[in-house]
């Protein structure tokens, strides 16, 4: 049934109880029902035995480990389905195939799909097809007929795994005995249009009633009262077609198995040459016992396919027909006998998800004497003429394909099977690991460059060789430089996940090594858990994490937030109350400062004074003067930094020999102080020599973790760590550097989670960073707990405390650097330890080197200011500080309140009286106009005071109503805007001139205040001249009555002229005399407006102006730029720059000398 594994045909329907349809030679026969409990039990069995097909290690072939097909997207394990049809040759390659997969590759889940017998390419393509994330019906068909006339351009090429050395053709075969008389050729087609030739495969009567009776009927359809045959068309009699030649006369016999799409052109074929052919459609029938014993000697004729059981016996002959390429051939089903490619698809998922198996398929072929031996070893085995019965019973065909297959390939052995085989067929699946590292031995950093890498690679070699972890998986880890740099860090991360590491895919990586220093590890933890990874460094000790929020984030150091507590019992036994600390800002490493800032709090002083990394050698200068009066001093910073601030403690003389103790990393490099190689690096000159930088460092202190167990301390591999240094040194030739037992077990507790990930649940593996994963992955290290060469790795992590580092059962070394005159060098000796377990700090005072004695802290005891007020009041000195601070502080606030009341006063009463209405303050009575005589329709403009509307306005009671322009004043404006408004007022009521706006009334009682003024239709004289600019260059228009001809720009310039004429007369200077300022009426007069700036010189020929403000120095004179003098000359200067605007048509003056000095 389609898609049913290792069922029987469609053609053999499941509802025929108590007969168990089976299949021989590619067709059905029947089998008893009792027998189906043995099969299954012999199925059993020959699975137990399959393993021995192959004789891998028989043949010097290693065994594979075990593989598993994987949906990476559900995370589910899938088998890898073999589709396979009813024809034995496929049969066989896909029992193969299987062999194949299970014993040479170790795949543990391989099944056979099988579906009717059709040779229909694109149904069974269809087959191996998915869309989305579906999984196909199948994933492997090892033998898909491709038809000579199909195009390989609409095949899925990516699918394609090739093709086998040998081809299928249908064809008919007739017995060779069937051409013994002399000039009878009947392997060819013509002859079956001669009598003769198709009286030799004529049946006789008896025959043919055989052959009605017990051949054509199908047997297992048919029902009660009811008889089918194999060919129920309407041109089928009893199951034969016979054509209209042979009516009458005696004709060859085809006989044909079930009536099918691949054998339904034969009448057609028959019809259209004529042939002297009946058609017998015989079923499941048609087998090598009824070609034996049907006609016993006489000859017989039947159609079948190459490779198949009945087509591979020696006693029959392929018939020859004209090529469906040749000239006088157009008959398309000729095609059908034509060779056609027998190749291999496969779901095209699988290239990534089972590349070993598609390497195999891909290199797995049949020739012609495979197909020939394969089918012969079958028939040998159950169809041969021993018996005159076809419905003999036989087991299983899929058991008996199973065997004779296995069979084959043993008595085959290595040379069968040995190309089939991928070259690394025993290749573990690798999963890897990203490892990041300071590979490019940066000078600011202080770590070796590759010697953290040996450790990794030391540690996975060991777990590939360990056979109870991860026994069919390989790990690696895959190395990228990151440095100390933040973006060098994230770069090698995303190279990770962009799978630029080779091969690997980024599904099989297990999580990060790395990185190696703390300032890098929290935005690479953030953007790794976007990417659910997991990330475990092996170094970076110092920033302090929030775990709930950063969940997939692990380390094998410890964190160093335990140095707080460290210094507090180091200070505390020394009896120092002040400290200084010198750290880099932003720098990850030293938070813990922030934390014994804040802990410790029994008297000791912790001044932090923070430094950028760009600081020069006279900042850092500056920054260590201000811990001049701090004896001790906690430094922390890369190692290019503390050659900086060492060399400036020499020169400042703020080293051991006079008095002071410094505190510095001890993570960096041995000869991180020789100035002689670092100066090249740096590119910078460092103004000390190694031998100063020695002195300036000499005794000085650091604290540390113990970076290995103990010697005699036995890990997990149950060797000791002694014997672990022993083999670092034998692999790399040197002594393993301080941080490579935190490397060597990050890569062990990535390991033993793992494998105890995969023994839980091994779909894991198919991807390892999808949040399932992720979470329980992540659960399962937090849970980790081993005996590591650095010591006791344990990832506890207390709920109650979020930023709970990994271990605390490691102890911190207490060390003291001592300089070595003679070799020119010097070593660190350790002189306390610290247990955090029970917070005990075992130091003898003994054991510390200094000149002269433990060092003092340079605290000053301070006096108190206000003895005598905290001895009145009986509280401690900063208490009566605190209460005179805040006594001061009221007595100043009620000072400056009494100051503020009065000045206040005094200032209102200098104020002019402000009050409402604004009359008595001018007198414009005479002016005043109702308002409700005033009509506003339209917004003409916006000026300094207000806006300007256009309306109408009735003077007297029976007067028309005239066009008007309403200046108006802002609601709300202040006391002097009013002033200046009404002022302006003022001063246009003394003006009467046809030259000069006119003011027509007032509306002063309320607000807003309007100002009535004679309308101007054509608006400003500067944008009339812009309006018209265009119209110069267009000469068709140019005439005396044209309104840009000269006459017309001189009127208006002689018009501007007559008002300033008339100013002057009566001692006014305008001041503000432009184009914008003037105002053209629908007469196009041109009048001067805009009066605010106007001032009277009653007393004196001039006005000066002593206020700041804004003026337009575009249009002023020289003498009232530098003094603030205005006169009717100056206007008459503003006038001429007036008479440029008019002649440029509204053009800013001096508009290109005022932008190169940056004027307006």
């Amino acid at each position: 049934m389609k898609g049913e594994t290792r069922g029987p045909p469609p053609s053999c329907p499941s509802n025929t109880p108590p007969s168990l349809p089976l299949l021989v030679g590619g067709r059905c026969l029947l089998s008893s029902a009792p027998l189906l409990l043995l099969l299954l039990l012999c199925g059993c069995l020959h699975a137990a035995e399959a393993e021995k097909c192959m004789r891998l290690k028989e043949n010097g072939k290693s065994l594979p480990p075990q593989r598993y097909l994987y949906d990476s997207w559900k995370q589910q394990e899938l088998p890898i389905k073999l589709d396979t049809s009813e024809r034995l040759s496929h049969q066989l390659a896909t029992a193969l195939t299987k062999i194949l997969l299970q014993e040479g590759l170790g795949y543990q889940n391989v099944t056979i799909t099988q579906y009717s017998n059709t040779f229909n390419h694109n149904w069974v393509l269809s087959r191996l097809k998915s869309t989305g994330h579906a999984i196909p019906e199948a994933m492997l068909n090892m033998e898909v007929w491709i038809p000579p006339t199909a195009n390989d351009l609409n095949i899925t090429a990516e699918s394609d795994c090739g093709k086998h050395a040998s081809g299928g053709r249908f064809g008919w075969f007739v017995s060779k005995n069937s051409s013994n008389a002399p000039g009878v050729i009947t392997d060819h087609w013509r002859s079956f249009q001669r009598p003769e030739v198709a009286q030799i495969f004529s049946l006789d009567d008896q025959e043919e009633i055989n052959l009605r009776h017990n051949y054509t009927v199908d047997t297992i359809h048919t029902r009660h009262g009811e008889t089918r045959y194999w060919c129920e068309k309407e041109y089928c009699e009893e199951g034969v077609f016979t054509p209209p030649l042979c009516v009458d006369q005696h004709c060859a016999t085809l006989f044909i198995g079930n009536h099918s799409d691949y054998n339904a052109f034969l009448k057609e074929q028959v019809e259209k040459e004529s042939l002297l052919v009946r058609l017998a459609w015989v079923g499941p029938n048609l087998t090598p016992q009824f070609l034996c014993f049907f006609r016993g000697n006489k000859p017989i004729m039947f159609f079948d396919w190459w490779p198949n059981s009945l087509s591979n016996q020696d006693n029959f002959m392929p018939v020859s027909f004209p090529s469906c390429y040749s000239s006088y051939s157009v008959d398309p089903y000729l095609c059908n006998y034509e060779l056609h490619a027998l190749k291999k698809y496969m779901w095209k998922d699988l290239q990534k998800s089972a590349k070993p198996a598609v390497e195999a398929v891909r290199r797995f072929f049949l020739s012609e004497q495979y197909y020939r031996e394969l089918i012969s070893n079958f028939t040998t085995r159950n169809q041969n003429c021993s018996s005159n019965t076809t419905a003999v019973q036989l087991p299983n065909q899929s058991q008996l394909v199973d065997e004779v297959a296995c069979n084959w390939l043993k008595a085959g052995g290595k040379r069968v099977w040995y190309e089939w085989l991928p070259v690394q067929h025993d290749a573990k699946t690798v999963l890897w690991i990203g490892g990041i590292f300071p590979m490019s031995n940066e000078s600011s950093v202080g770590f070796s460059s590759k010697s953290l890498v040996n450790a990794a690679r030391l540690a996975y070699q060991r777990i590939n060789k360990n056979p109870d972890i991860l026994l069919d998986y390989e790990i690696k880890v895959i190395n990228l430089n990151g440095g100390c740099r933040r973006e060098t860090v994230l770069t090698a991360f995303m190279h990770h996940i962009r799978k630029e590491s080779g091969d690997m895919d980024f599904a099989q990586m297990i999580g990060i090594l790395g990185p190696a220093c703390s300032d890098t590890v929290e935005p690479l933890v953030g953007v790794a858990e976007t990417f659910k990874t997991v990330v475990m460094s092996y170094s970076a000790e110092g920033a302090i994490f929030n775990y709930s929020k950063f969940p997939y984030f692990f380390r094998t150091i410890p964190e160093n937030k335990i140095y707080g507590t460290v210094y507090k019992k180091l200070f505390e036994q020394l009896q120092w109350k002040q400290v200084g600390a010198l750290t880099e800002d932003s720098n990850k490493y030293s938070e813990y400062l922030s934390d014994l800032l804040y802990n410790v709090t029994d008297g000791v002083k912790v001044t932090n004074v923070k430094m950028k990394t760009s600081d020069n050698v006279v900042e850092v200068s500056e920054r260590l003067n201000k811990l001049d009066t701090h004896k001790i001093i906690i430094g922390d910073f890369y190692a290019n930094k503390a050659r900086d601030v060492m060399c400036q403690a020499y020169h400042l003389n703020m080293t051991a020999r006079h008095g002071y103790v410094w505190f510095l990393p001890r993570w960096f490099n041995t000869n991180w102080y020789n100035t002689s190689i670092f100066i090249g690096k740096d590119r910078k000159k460092i103004p000390c020599t190694t031998a100063q930088m020695l002195e300036a460092i000499d005794r000085h202190m650091s604290l540390g973790f113990a970076y290995y167990a103990p010697d005699d301390v036995i890990n997990y591999e149950n060797m000791t760590v002694s014997q672990w240094r022993q083999e670092y040194k034998r692999n790399n030739m040197d002594e393993p550097p301080d941080y490579a037992g935190y490397t060597y077990d990050a890569v062990w507790a990535y390991a033993l989670a793992l494998d105890r990930l995969l023994k839980e649940d091994r779909t894991h593996v198919s991807n390892l960073h999808t949040f399932r994963t992720v979470v329980r992955f992540s659960e399962i290290i937090s849970k980790t707990s081993f005996s590591g060469v650095s010591g006791m790795i344990n990832f506890r992590r207390n709920s109650s405390d979020p930023h709970n580092s990994i271990s605390d059962t490691q102890l911190v070394n207490i060390m003291q650097f001592i300089v070595d005159d003679k070799m020119k060098g010097g070593s660190y000796i350790t002189v306390g330890t610290f247990n955090p377990q029970g917070t005990k700090l075992d130091l003898d005072l003994g054991d510390l080197r200094f000149f002269r004695g433990i060092p003092k802290d340079g605290l000053i005891e301070d006096t108190c200011l206000f003895e005598t007020f905290s001895q009145l009041l009986g509280v401690a000195c900063d208490q009566a500080i605190v209460i005179v601070m805040v006594l001061i502080f009221v007595v100043f606030a009620f000072i400056l309140i009494a100051l503020f009341i009065v000045y206040k006063r005094r200032f209102e009463k200098m104020l002019p009286d402000s009050s409402w209405p604004l009359g008595e303050l001018i007198s414009l009575d005479e002016w005043e106009l109702p308002r409700e005589k005033v009509v506003i329709n339209r917004t003409i403009g916006e000026g300094a005071f207000g806006t300007v509307f256009g309306g109408e306005c009735q003077f007297a009671d029976n007067s028309p109503w005239l066009a008007v322009a309403v200046k108006t004043l802002k609601v709300g404006s202040t006391v002097e805007e009013k002033l200046d408004f009404l002022g302006e007022a003022e001063m246009m009521k003394r003006f009467n001139h046809k030259n000069i706006v006119q003011l027509l009334g007032l509306c002063t009682h309320q607000e807003p205040i309007y100002m009535v003024m004679e309308f101007m239709l054509y608006g400003d004289l500067k944008t009339y001249l812009l309006a018209r600019r265009h119209l110069v260059s267009d000469r068709t228009v140019h005439s005396e009555e044209d309104e840009i001809n000269s006459k017309r720009l001189t009127s208006m310039a002689l018009d501007v002229g007559k008002a300033l004429a008339y100013l002057a007369d009566l001692r006014y200077v305008h001041r503000d005399v432009a184009c914008r300022n003037c105002l053209v009426s629908a007469e196009r007069v041109v009048k001067l407006s805009d009066f605010g700036m106007t001032r009277p010189m009653y007393e004196s020929d001039y006005y000066r102006f002593n206020r700041r403000g804004m003026l337009p120095v575009r249009w002023m004179s020289p003498e009232s730029l530098e003094d603030g003098i205005f006169t009717s000359s100056s206007d008459m200067w503003s006038y001429g720059v007036l008479l440029y605007e008019i002649i440029t048509f509204g053009s800013f003056p001096f508009q290109a000398s005022l932008e190169r000095r940056g004027g307006t």
